[in-house]
């Protein structure tokens, strides 16, 4: 259970939700949404992918975590004793990452490759993006690897160019948006995140630019629906901004956003 609770259930759609949309976007028969390569890929990417992303980021983050109240009411606060097998997990659930995309197609294997060097470069020195002002944001885009891997996986090939950059910004948005209820521990650890960098208000309204430069994409490429979908997030930072609202309790709620949104955007680009 403790893994479970380590790979953040809540958060789980982030990773199967991109692989669903880029499957869907791609097939033009949804039969091919029950294939045994899509099913196995969805579920790596609902749980041992999760397992990887948050388990290296526990391992990595002990100076941090130690200051962040969310890991005692929210989140499981890693404790020394159960580092070694958390250890062994992320291997493994790297490995098998890597091993079944192996069967696949080379951009499946590329993408899931991109994805897992990513999340590992993300936490761990030297490189640990998360201490790099804009880098850590920016380098959010690990998000978008299962949804262009699900897109190769039925096309074999790349998707649009202005899709992957929409994906882009709105995961770049995502994660300053999750670094503002951080910025008190992580100043606490020494940490120069973006949001610790340029604070709450400006990190609010990039969020906002990000989001909206997304649903510009969204709007000049594909369908009014979506546009009007996309709308919703820079309309909810707008919101956040104006009137001061708890940002940390605002970011609770985003998952269930985040998997209403995702569902809608499932079903329109599959039918």
């Amino acid at each position: 259970m403790k893994l479970i609770k380590i790979s953040r259930p809540r958060f789980w759609l982030y990773t199967a939700g991109p692989f669903m949309v880029g499957a869907a976007a791609a097939t033009t028969t949804p039969t091919a949404l029950l294939s045994i390569p899509f099913l196995v890929g969805l579920l790596y990417f609902l749980i041992p992918a999760n397992i990887f992303l948050y388990g290296i980021n526990d391992l990595a983050d002990k100076d941090t975590d130690k200051h962040n109240k969310k890991k005692t009411d929210k989140e499981h606060r890693l404790k020394n004793a159960e580092t070694r097998n958390l250890t062994i997990a992320v291997a493994i659930s790297a490995l098998l990452g890597v091993a079944l995309a192996a069967t696949q197609h080379s951009l499946v294997l590329l993408f899931t490759i991109a994805y897992l060097l990513l999340g590992a470069a993300y936490s761990i020195p030297p490189t640990r993006f998360k201490k790099w002002p804009f880098v850590d944001s920016a380098s959010n885009i690990l998000y978008i690897m299962p949804g262009i891997a699900g897109y190769a996986l039925i096309t074999q090939s790349l998707p649009p160019l202005w899709a992957i950059i929409a994906g882009w910004t709105w995961a770049w948005a995502m994660h300053l948006y999750s670094a503002v209820p951080d910025i008190a521990p992580d100043k606490k650890a020494g940490l120069k995140t973006t949001a610790v960098t340029i604070g709450k208000n400006y990190s609010l309204t990039l969020c906002g630019i990000l989001w909206a430069t997304t649903a510009l994409l969204i709007g000049l490429n594909a369908s009014p629906t979506l546009f009007m979908l996309a709308l919703i997030y820079p309309a909810l930072a707008a919101i956040i901004l104006v009137k001061q609202l708890d940002v940390e309790k605002m970011y609770w709620y985003y998952p269930y956003i985040n998997a209403a949104a995702g569902f809608i955007l499932f079903w329109v680009v599959l039918l």
